[in-house]
């Protein structure tokens, strides 16, 4: 796999460390800290999917996700939470558009389950790829 990951976290420790778990398996992998950050490297880098936490300091991921569907419908997105098995959040995050969702209490080793399967499915794109065929 040579597909770049979004790994977006407000919380350093977690970003770093889950990030640094995923280089080890052989993936690229870019971190934001904001919602800001997230669509500047979108905007610029060729991103296959993104992993992305519910909870963003003062932003909200799911409002993140909502943009990200508009301006990148294929990007498929993993919401991350800390707020376990919230069935709410769990309905509004797969009816925005969300490939998959996580909590941070789950093993490294799901989450990592979780990415080969989105970057499996055929129909993955990069950002990049939604803008040349717009």
């Amino acid at each position: 796999m040579n597909e770049q990951i979004l790994f977006v976290d407000d919380d350093e420790s977690i970003r770093e460390s889950l990030a640094l778990y995923l280089k080890t398996k052989g993936l690229v992998v870019a971190t934001a800290k904001s919602a800001q950050e997230a669509m500047w490297i979108i905007e610029n880098a060729s991103v296959s999917l993104v992993i992305l936490d519910v909870e963003l300091g003062n932003e909200n991921g799911l409002d993140l996700l909502a943009q990200l569907k508009q301006t990148h419908p294929k990007l498929p997105v993993i919401m991350f939470t800390s707020h376990g098995e919230d069935v709410e959040m769990l309905t509004d995050a797969l009816a925005s558009g969300a490939e998959g969702y996580l909590s941070k209490n789950e093993s490294v080793g799901i989450l990592m389950k979780e990415v080969e399967r989105v970057l499996q499915r055929p129909h993955t794109r990069s950002a990049e790829d939604d803008l040349l065929n717009n």
